[in-house]
């Protein structure tokens, strides 16, 4: 113990700096019987001391102070090296082995690359209870973070940056340019474009993101989103989502077309593409409609289609929840009653939280990325793409297009995932459709392929003429339309085929056949893709010049119907007027009648027979 100024006992501990004998040392350790042994810090050299010859120094402030900037130096990877670091831990080794009288000076200083007068200097500045970060070399120069700007021109910059980085136009020179202005008008010196960009990315990406993009756009890029989906069991969970594909296509006479649209489906317990389809048509009833016939049922007949033996699909089910975004698809009345009727349950993600569909999203960026090598791909964006047209590259059409992503799909499917440890998607798939005595499980599915799939196409209404349904410029008729004339009915089509039309009837589906048995087979795609020509309805007027005399005929309309109001007018007032005068002057003198001559008729003529000749 040693006796401090303010009559205080105080515990003596190790490294703890003291004063004895007019010098400054440093506790270094205690003996029962010869005292406390003191390092000079000046030369080194080692004392005994009793606890009543030691007075203890102010140590707290400055020296915690110390500490903690050069352990924040030791940590700062931006301002010193590894190199710098091994360095100094080597030196601090050497100083130890020295002190220790292992080494002298000399050989001290020749281990660690050192003359002794530099040997001399860096052990000065050593601090055993600092360690190697005391003799770390301390980069010169201004700390980091150091601004030199005045107040005001600091204010003006964040000033700025708050009001004229909003929207998604806000550009760093435009900010910059108000700057600029701000401190010209203001008798301020303009801060450098350094200085403005500095300080601009010192703000935290998020609030960047924010300021620029809205809060949604920032918490989807920078939130955190730590929470994921467990799903036990395969087709408990299903997601779906629509995207354009980043490529285009030919038409039959392999013309560059358009990018068409895919809808995919994918089970979250094993990864598999439970089904998808490929349309030209935008996001729509159908697609999803056409999508969940796919994933539902096995796809034998599209497997046939393909007429590719190496193309292997065993996945399909009824799912018990689908996970979908808030899209009107799958908020349409139609989409969700069909859905419960079979006991699926459908699901919408919160809105603006793209990350709750996370899995069909990273599914659709895995086949995008396969598309990307395609020729004739848009790429991801136009960087990428360079000065290229996509469409003029285009080899594939839509059917050669739907082969190649049946084999891609294949392929995804007999891939190592790297969620599903170690395994394919189609491994997992067929060890969750396997019990545990080896027999395998038949996927859940309706017992009416051709009504739950007529349930989720989509519907349309007409009113029943003489002549049947017309859908899409054609005539539907059936016998069973017979008694429902001027009645509004409400039936499905199959997009892929417009032959027929289905009405359900006390539960049953009836086909409403084409009237012209001799049109050729159409899709809702042809009929998207064929000539303008057949698609001008009837009644349609061709040259200008029949416009033209349509809108004479209208101006004639018009100037007729002004006449006759003009000359009703007249008539009206004309009448009015004699009407007055001829209670004053009289009515005007009628003709006498004349009594017209009749022939008298001689009783005697003969009569004779008209002939077709007179």
């Amino acid at each position: 113990m040693l006796q401090a100024e303010g009559e205080m006992r105080e515990t003596l501990t190790k490294g703890q700096l003291v004063l004895f004998e007019g010098r400054k040392c440093k506790i270094v350790n205690f003996d029962k019987t010869q005292g406390v042994l003191v390092e000079d810090r000046n030369d080194g050299s080692l004392s005994y001391a009793s606890p009543e010859q030691l007075t203890g120094l102010d140590t707290s402030d400055k020296t915690e102070e110390l500490k903690k900037s050069l352990q924040a130096l030791w940590f700062d990877d931006s301002r010193v090296t590894p190199e710098q670091r091994r360095l100094a831990s080597k030196r601090e080794t050497a100083f130890i082995s020295y002190r220790s009288n292992e080494l002298s000076r000399v050989e001290a200083a020749i281990s660690v690359g050192m003359s002794v007068s530099q040997f001399n200097r860096v052990l000065k500045k050593y601090r055993p209870e600092l360690g190697a970060i005391s003799i770390l070399g301390v980069p010169r120069g201004r700390k980091k973070g150091t601004r030199l700007l005045s107040v005001e021109v600091e204010a003006v910059i964040d000033f700025c940056i708050q009001k004229h980085y909003q929207g998604p136009g806000a550009t760093l020179e435009n900010v910059y340019q108000q700057i600029d202005t701000k401190c010209t008008l203001s008798g301020l010196p303009t801060p450098s474009r350094n200085a403005v960009s500095k300080r601009f990315y010192e703000i935290p990406a998020f609030d960047r993101c924010r300021m620029k993009y809205g809060p949604e756009k920032a918490k989807q890029k920078y939130g955190m989103k730590t929470r994921s989906k467990k799903v036990l069991h395969a087709l408990d969970f299903v997601q779906i989502d629509h995207t354009m594909v980043d490529c285009f296509i030919l038409d039959d006479a392999r013309i560059p077309l358009m990018r068409p649209w895919i809808t995919m489906l994918i089970d979250l317990r094993t990864r598999v593409v439970l089904g998808y389809y490929i349309s030209l048509c935008p996001p729509s009833a159908i697609s999803c409609a056409m999508a969940l016939v796919n994933a539902v049922f096995p796809k034998t007949k599209s497997l046939l289609e393909f007429n590719d033996p190496d193309i292997k699909y065993i996945c399909y089910g009824l799912m018990r929840v689908i996970h979908s975004d808030n899209a009107s698809e799958f908020t349409s009345e139609i989409f969700e009653a069909a859905c419960r009727a079979y006991g699926i349950d459908p699901v919408l993600r919160p809105l603006g939280a793209k990350h709750f569909g996370g899995h069909i999203e990273r599914l659709i960026g895995t086949f995008m990325g396969k598309v990307h090598f395609l020729r004739g791909s848009t790429q991801s964006n136009v960087v990428k793409r360079g000065e290229i047209d996509p469409a003029t590259q285009a080899t594939r059409t839509l059917e050669e297009f739907e082969l190649w992503f049946a084999r891609s799909v294949s392929i995804y499917h007999d891939t190592v995932h790297r969620s599903l440890e170690g395994h394919t998607p189609f491994e997992v798939w067929i060890e969750d459709m396997t019990t545990p005595n080896g027999q395998d499980i038949m996927p859940p599915t309706p017992a009416d392929p051709r009504t739950f799939a007529l349930d989720f196409f989509p519907q349309d209404h007409r009113v029943v003429s003489p002549k049947g349904i017309l859908f899409k410029w054609r005539y539907y008729d059936d016998q069973i339309l017979r008694d429902m004339s001027r009645e509004t009915v409400y039936f499905k089509y199959d997009p892929r085929d417009l032959s027929r039309l289905f009405l359900k009837v006390n539960g049953f589906y009836h086909d409403i056949i084409l009237c012209d048995l001799m049109a050729p087979p159409m899709s809702e795609n042809k009929f998207i893709l064929q000539p303008h020509e057949k698609r001008i309805k009837s009644g349609t007027v061709r040259s200008e010049a029949s416009h033209r005399l349509r809108e004479k005929n209208n101006e004639q309309d018009i100037q007729t119907e002004k006449e006759t109001k003009r000359a009703r007018k007249k008539r009206n007032a004309d009448a009015k007027h004699a009407k007055k005068t001829q209670s004053v002057i009289g009515p005007p003198a009628l003709p006498a009648p004349s009594t017209p001559e009749v022939k008298e008729i001689d009783p005697n003529r003969q009569r004779r027979k008209l002939r077709w000749e007179d």
